[in-house]
Formats: structure tokens, C-alpha cells, sequence
């Protein structure tokens, strides 16, 4: 359904943007998702959704959503696997740094998080 609905979607919204509300309820482990997809499963969704937003030349927004399994270190996995991705596909993996414990900005080495003020 998505490799029918994503690409005729583009072609017919020419987007300038697209934000990608890249959710883990569909998770096998979810208590609230009803798919029942693996963490390969929703990396393989992901892999699609950024490859056919590149190969459209769409740049994309990601918005990390849901995740209610019983294991956070699962929901972690699944929201960091979506990063990586994106990170890979515009070659920014490369240069930066990356592990699900540390907060990276593309140009920089991992920094720890300030609280405000």
C-alpha cells in the first residue's frame, strides 16, 4: 500500500517539504500499535519513505512519535535506527557520531544536552 500511495502522493502534491511523522506504534511490542511489525520491519518503512523522498528531491522534516512497548530500550532502538537512516542517506552519518545515548549535531561531536537557562 505505502510503495502505491507515497509516490502517487508526491506526484500529485509536488511537496516542497514533507514531514515524516516516523512513529514506532506499529512495533510488534507495542501495546497500543496494531501492525505487529519487527524492528527490521520499520527500518525497511523508513528505508523507503527517505529513499523515495530523496530520489523525489523532497527534503524531509522527521518528527520521532509513539512507542508504548513494554521495553523503552526497544522504542530507543526503533527512533534511533529512523535517525541513522537519514543521517546515512544524506551522508552526514559519516561525520558525525552517533550512539542512542548522546545528542549530535551533523558538524560536531556528540555535546551533552544543556538545560535551559
Amino acid at each position: 500500500m505505502l510503495a502505491v500511495a507515497l509516490p502517487l502522493a508526491l506526484d500529485r502534491s509536488r511537496p516542497d517539504l514533507a514531514i515524516y511523522l516516523a512513529g514506532a506504534d506499529p512495533y510488534v511490542g507495542d501495546r497500543l500499535g496494531r501492525l505487529a511489525l519487527s524492528k527490521a520491519g520499520l527500518a525497511s518503512r523508513d528505508a523507503y519513505v527517505l529513499d523515495t523522498l530523496r530520489r523525489a528531491g523532497v527534503p524531509a522534516a522527521i518528527a520521532m512519535a509513539g512507542g508504548y512497548a513494554e521495553d523503552i530500550e526497544d522504542i530507543v532502538d526503533i527512533h534511533f535506527a529512523t535517525v541513522r537512516l537519514a543521517l546515512t542517506g544524506s551522508g552526514i552519518a559519516g561525520r558525525a557520531r552517533l550512539s542512542p545515548c548522546s545528542r549530535t549535531t551533523p558538524s560536531s561531536s556528540p555535546t551533552r544536552a544543556r538545560s535551559p537557562g
